[in-house]
């Protein structure tokens, strides 16, 4: 199954004409950016300090999205006047209540760095405080890389590739796979612009993406590295390494994780045989009415079980919220499989109000009472011992395997709740989260966003759409 150029060029004209932004779009940014740097300058006037006020991000690249847009608006400060604490305790209080007392919504933010959101005109402005350093060898925070990342991609693009990282980033949304945060682990921004660089236009970046090979691909753009192998070396625990064209030392697509990288390589391969316009579109399917039955069906079907670990969530900081429960996962997909459980899946939830999170895991084989317990090899006499005589009233067993290792049948040690509970009771040391309870039935979220999150994971549809454009002729 092949396609043709036109093809693939039929849908990318397409996806152009309602991604581009239109004339009014950007007056309408323009306008906004002018109003809240005019505030800023009134709020930021007694300071006594030195400071620029600079459009950055998307809006500054002409690489957004019509209608999917955030400005970002850079306070670049003298370093030697102000520091990054100063950024935290100061800044942020200033601009908050100064924009406050001007009726404007306001939210103080942190990521890796802190941040104000002000609400103007239905866009969302995020003012951001960072350091007017000469150099990108001398920038004392993350962000002070910004504007000169602005600058690269400005002078690189063409009108016509701004387009086509349009497109790409389309794409990633559609699939869950844009952004750099912890809850996503996929391809910034950034990443989409220095791989259309790299490339030169959507499809050659897809048809490259197909060759990619986990931790063995460097994207070196200008050449830092003398050749592909020090770049693998250098970058040797990422799944896939962007080259920073203004730091060598960085790797752009550092947070991508191997399902990202997977998942991106697939869709770029079944794209390539079969551009559609559907792999555009975000997956919402109709939850019916029917769904907690059709879930318990389900489950039953094949003898799995549902366990939930919910939590009630201290500080509402997203990055540091999914990365503890990342690190949960981590820690119940190890211990489960310790005591040979067979994890089927295992994800996270988050409401939008950042105050409940839940850990769903499905389990295989739930109501088994006995289990296939591997023992030593038998030339490992001490322990081959060891394992025969506590095993002697096994109900089947122990044997001889043709592998040379001893196993037995034996009752589980503890049902698969209980093994959950007593794993949940060793998570400690969750600044973020606070452990609730361990629930085996649907925890009662009055959330139209969780039935879907939970539909959606027992189910598992992800590529339904897309097998059935391969159907057709």
């Amino acid at each position: 199954m092949s396609s043709s150029y036109s093809d693939i060029e039929k849908v990318v004209s397409a996806i152009i004409e309602k991604v581009k932004p239109r004339r009014e779009d950007y007056e309408r940014l323009r306008r906004v950016y002018d109003n809240v740097s005019r505030l800023l300058t009134e709020c930021l006037g007694s300071l006594n300090k030195e400071y620029i006020i600079s459009l950055q991000g998307s809006v500054a690249k002409d690489t957004f999205i019509r209608g999917e847009v955030d400005i970002d608006v850079f306070v670049l400060f003298n370093p030697h006047q102000v520091d990054e604490t100063w950024f935290g305790s100061e800044f942020v209080n200033i601009v908050t209540e100064c924009f406050k007392r001007r009726n404007y919504e306001v939210r103080l933010e942190y990521a890796t760095h802190p941040y104000v959101t002000v609400v103007v005109d239905g866009v969302e402005v995020n003012v951001v405080p960072a350091f007017r350093v000469e150099n990108p060898k001398k920038i004392v925070s993350a962000v002070d890389r910004t504007p000169f990342h602005t600058e690269y991609v400005v002078k690189k693009l063409s009108p016509e590739q701004r387009d086509h990282v349009r497109v790409l980033k389309l794409f990633l949304k559609a699939w869950n796979i844009y952004g750099a945060e912890v809850a996503v682990q996929g391809f910034s921004g950034y990443v989409t612009e220095l791989l259309v660089i790299a490339y030169g236009s959507f499809d050659r970046v897809l048809r490259a993406a197909t060759k990619w090979r986990p931790y063995r691909t460097c994207i070196d753009i200008e050449g830092h590295y003398p050749d592909e192998r020090r770049c693998i070396e250098r970058f040797r625990d990422s799944v896939l390494v962007v080259v920073d064209p203004i730091d060598p030392d960085r790797n752009a697509a550092a947070a991508v994780s191997m399902r990202s990288f997977a998942l991106f390589k697939l869709l770029s391969y079944l794209f390539t045989i079969k551009p559609s316009l559907e792999f555009f579109n975000k997956s919402r399917p109709a939850i019916p009415s029917t769904w907690p039955r059709d879930i318990n069906d389900r489950l039953r079907a094949i003898g799995s079980c549902l366990v939930y670990l919910v939590f009630s969530i201290r500080k509402p900081i997203p990055d540091a919220v999914w990365g503890q429960l990342r690190r949960v996962e981590r820690i119940l997909l190890n211990e489960l499989r310790s005591l040979r459980l067979s994890v089927l899946a295992i994800d996270s939830w988050v409401d939008k109000s950042f105050s409940k999170a839940i850990v769903a895991i499905e389990i295989a084989n739930c109501d088994r009472e006995y289990e296939v317990h591997r023992g030593p090899i038998a030339l490992d006499l001490d322990n081959a011992l060891r394992f025969l005589m506590k095993n002697a009233n096994a109900l089947a067993g122990p044997w001889l395997g043709y592998d040379g290792r001893l196993y037995c049948i034996r009752r589980r040690k503890y049902s698969v709740y209980e093994a959950i509970e007593r794993i949940a009771k060793k998570l400690t040391s969750l600044s973020m989260l606070e452990l609730e309870r361990v629930e085996s039935s649907i925890p009662a979220i009055a959330s139209h966003d969780f039935v879907e999150w939970l539909y959606n994971f027992v189910f598992r549809k992800q590529f339904e759409r897309i097998t059935r454009i391969l159907e057709t002729t």
